[in-house]
């Protein structure tokens, strides 16, 4: 069994990467997906594990930095005597370092990577479809897939084939991010390519999601400085017509943008600046250590409600009263990782962070390289707008990041 699954391995993982993407327009008939990545996770740890039984696993960096992480974290829940229970929440933590160290240790990352862009184009244009049906006859789609319309402003939000405009914002600028490095490296693109990648950046626009707008900035930036940026006569036509089209929206991008960075400023009550400056509190009270999984700011510390959002006089906000969704909660990654494992926990993930981009930056020359450099960037940015614990789409960030750094440190002039 496990030789026939070695050899089709790469069309379970498009079979994987076909059920995460389709993962929101089936929750509604079938409400048990909802725990599919953790699913695949699952699968992938025991494939981690069988293979280092067998001695065929080629161990890395991020495997030994994951076990670290995780050993780390079973001795502080122990230390901190906490319920077993929360090693779950070690789990949904560590699920993305799991995916990171299998793909990376891929042998043939060459056929994943075809299967990828193959899949990718096909979900990208489907993507696309929806959100033009959206625009167009709108409730039917939404009543079908039950899906709750939303309005920044006076602007509507889609979703595309997604539940959250957060999500189809994320898997527009990741086609920007794709089909750009492979322009920023090859200087073609097909005519398919050329058109999701103009109406890509066309909906992006109307998304309202800062942060890709800030990140599809920079990867314009560098395209300028490396001179691939071809002024085709129909990509100006078409570059001219986003500029026209998104010029009424203006006002609405410079109200929020300077929002957030009020609320994080001034507002006592945002829920991003709550997050943030607890955590600093709470990894100052448990230096250097934390309070150990499932008690700040992740699934588990509303589940089994922490002691530590009564200490902190956080019970009292909206987010954080019993009968909420608590979703907001959970918003801010770093704030997790701050309070629960400290400032060694930081530290860990600075370095994850900071060995990953380098050595994709050595590695820009292969598209799906720069491709995973310019996801690895977004990521960072995330991990202090949103949350990468709940997030399904996050398999097939990782996915992409893994089979990017696995060619980052095997082809010779990358390393």
């Amino acid at each position: 069994m496990f030789r026939l699954a070695e050899k089709k391995r790469p069309w379970l993982f498009a079979a994987a990467l076909i059920l995460i993407a389709a993962h929101d327009l089936i929750r509604p008939f079938q409400p048990t997906i909802r725990y599919l990545d953790e699913f695949f996770c699952l699968v992938l740890l025991f494939a981690i594990l069988w293979k280092t039984v067998k001695k065929k696993f080629r161990v890395n960096w991020i495997f030994f930095t994951t076990l670290i992480f995780i050993v780390y974290a079973v001795i502080l829940l122990l230390a901190e005597r906490l319920p077993l229970s929360h090693l779950a929440q070690v789990f949904i933590s560590m699920k993305y370092m799991i995916i990171l160290s299998f793909f990376i240790s891929l042998k043939n990352p060459a056929s994943y990577e075809k299967i990828f862009r193959r899949w990718f184009i096909a979900v990208n244009a489907v993507t696309i479809v929806f959100i033009i049906l959206q625009y167009l006859i709108g409730p039917p789609v939404y009543e079908l897939f039950k899906i709750t319309p939303q309005f920044r402003g006076a602007v509507l939000r889609h979703t595309g084939i997604f539940a959250s405009p957060v999500f189809s914002a994320t898997m527009l600028f990741t086609a920007i991010a794709f089909y750009s490095s492979r322009l920023a490296i090859h200087n073609r693109l097909s005519k398919l390519e050329w058109l999701l990648l103009l109406l890509s950046s066309a909906f992006l626009l109307t998304s309202l999601t800062r942060r890709y707008l800030l990140i599809t900035a920079m990867i314009m930036f560098h395209l300028t400085l490396l001179k691939r940026f071809y002024w085709k006569h129909f990509l100006l036509i078409g570059l001219s017509f986003l500029a026209l089209a998104s010029a009424p929206l203006i006002p609405q991008y410079l109200e929020q943008m300077e929002k957030p960075m009020n609320q994080l400023l001034h507002d006592p009550e945002y829920i991003r600046r709550v997050l943030l400056t607890n955590g600093f509190e709470l990894a100052a009270l448990k230096f250097p250590f934390g309070s150990g999984p499932g008690t700040f700011g992740s699934k588990y510390s509303v589940i089994h409600y922490s002691p530590y959002y009564f200490d902190f006089g956080m019970d009292q906000l909206f987010h954080f009263q019993v009968g909420q969704q608590h979703m907001s909660v959970y918003d801010v990654y770093l704030a997790s990782i701050l309070g629960e494992y400290g400032v060694t926990g930081i530290f860990l993930l600075i370095f994850v962070a900071s060995r990953s981009l380098l050595l994709l930056w050595r590695g820009r020359h292969h598209p799906f390289v720069l491709f995973s450099f310019w996801l690895s960037v977004n990521l960072i940015i995330e991990s202090v707008t949103q949350s990468l614990q709940t997030a399904h789409y996050g398999w097939i960030i990782f996915s992409a990041i893994g089979l990017g750094l696995n060619q980052a440190t095997t082809r010779k002039e990358c390393r």
